[in-house]
């Protein structure tokens, strides 16, 4: 149950976009994001995301605060879950250098629990604190270079420029696990998309961190996340069980966001 279960133009927004985009170029100030869950095509609930400008640590910020409630069924084994989360995330509001970050899920059902960790990002360090039913565990992370946030990687993807085939490698820091890790962006190239009833001229991109593979499509007028996906595969049911024959794989379960409504500021 990691961050799925609890749990991303044409030649012309190219030039107005460009490489390095600041954050608020992109994510105007109170603006607000409203996103329906999909789990395996499954209406599930829905998230919200909030853009905030301010001041943090002495450097312009910007705040991403993520919400979601949504309900998770196994059809294959009886577990169901109401769940909520909340996320937030802050930058610095020019480089995208992450700052801040917070994460908590709670999770009611077949099993109750909760998990919640923190993240203070340093130069090149990292001060994660995780809490669960279980006790609560705080432990230092150090980079040798410059790392992004698990959780605003899919927002500055536009800023490299829409340039089919374009990739970028970059340190990764998952702050559900603190695992840091090498990362990677890859532009795809422009298709048409519909979500929702809306049409769009869509760029579509992939982002691997690790196991997890993430595809993500962007409306190139807007720069605006219209799609995200994600499969989780044997992330989502480890393959415990010893009677299982060799070469097993368990079903892939697709947790999808999709844009509902933008509300810009």
């Amino acid at each position: 149950m990691k961050k799925m279960v609890f749990l991303a133009l044409s030649v012309i927004m190219l030039v107005s976009c460009g490489q390095n985009a600041p954050a608020s170029k992109l994510y105007s100030n109170g603006s607000k994001a409203t996103y329906q869950i999909f789990i395996d095509d499954m209406n599930a609930g829905k998230m919200v995301y909030t853009f905030k400008e301010g001041v943090y640590d002495g450097q312009e910020s910007l705040t991403i605060e993520g919400e979601a409630n949504y309900t998770y069924k196994d059809t294959r084994q009886p577990q169901s879950f109401e769940i909520k989360s909340k996320t937030t995330t802050i930058v610095n509001a020019s480089t995208w250098k992450p700052l801040y970050s917070y994460y908590r899920m709670e999770w009611t059902g077949t099993m109750n629990g909760f998990n919640e960790t923190e993240s203070k990002y340093g130069e090149k360090n990292v001060s994660w604190t995780t809490k669960s039913p279980n006790g609560s565990y705080s432990k230092e992370v150090k980079f040798y270079e410059e790392y992004h946030d698990e959780d605003s990687v899919m927002w500055f993807t536009p800023t490299l420029g829409y340039e089919k085939d374009k990739q970028r490698l970059f340190a990764y820091f998952a702050n559900r696990t603190a695992e840091p890790t090498q990362g990677m962006i890859w532009m795809g190239g422009t298709t048409k998309l519909e979500v929702r009833g809306k049409k769009y001229n869509a760029w579509a991109a992939g982002i691997r961190c690790n196991e997890i593979v993430e595809r993500v499509w962007y409306d190139m007028e807007t720069n605006r996340l219209v799609r995200y996906e994600q499969d989780m595969g044997f992330l989502a049911y480890p393959d415990s069980d010893p009677r299982k024959p060799a070469g097993w794989e368990p079903p892939k379960i697709t947790f999808a966001l999709v844009l509902d409504s933008w509300e810009a500021k």
